[in-house]
């Protein structure tokens, strides 16, 4: 039996170069070209390129670890890699979005940025009253973006709705108080 032609050529995988720090330099700069990446989400990235072109050419893993640790700090050095410079960004920017404290903080651990980092951004993205005003104003954005407590339309004032809205508000990671301020619209009067 013939098999019938798809008219579909079958792909063929570039060849991976040898394992080199040339490559991995270029292949770590095309990263952060496109997406903006921490010191530990880029290592992972050469991490996975290194077991391509071992898996292509051959070699062990600890012969690849001098290049990558050489790479990644060529990259600190010249400023291709500023985690501090991205957990200010990150955070203004969820912040403007309505994400809690909580939230930000997780999301910047999962992408790699160090705890002790986070706080530095958080300390000197708000300090003092303004992280309390600025946690209250997140909240209120979240239940407006969400249509959340007050904000909802047709109004619904019964105690299911109240504890649906209330825990979609924790899952955001805001505190019972500042949630229930948020969807009653006292958040928004308070920081008047």
């Amino acid at each position: 039996m013939v098999e019938p032609n798809t008219g579909a050529r079958p792909r063929r995988r570039r060849p991976t170069p040898p394992l080199s720090r040339a490559w991995l330099l270029a292949e770590a700069r095309r990263h952060i070209e496109r997406w903006l990446a921490t010191e530990e989400r880029l290592r992972r990235l050469l991490w996975k390129r290194v077991g391509r072109a071992q898996s292509f050419h051959g070699g062990c893993r600890e012969d690849a670890a001098p290049l990558v640790e050489e790479v990644i700090a060529a990259l600190r050095a010249s400023g291709g890699i500023d985690d501090r410079g991205l957990a200010l960004r990150w955070i203004a920017h969820l912040r403007q979005r309505g994400a809690s404290r909580r939230r930000i903080a997780a999301k910047l651990r999962a992408k790699g940025v160090s705890a002790l980092l986070i706080e530095e951004g958080f300390a000197l993205c708000e300090e003092g009253p303004e992280a309390v005003k600025a946690e209250r104003q997140a909240a209120e954005d979240y239940a407006r973006r969400r249509r959340l407590g007050v904000h909802r339309r047709p109004p619904q004032h019964d105690r299911a709705r109240l504890q649906k809205d209330l825990a979609s508000m924790a899952r955001a990671g805001f505190s019972y108080d500042l949630a229930r301020a948020a969807l009653e619209g006292r958040a928004e009067r308070e920081a008047r």
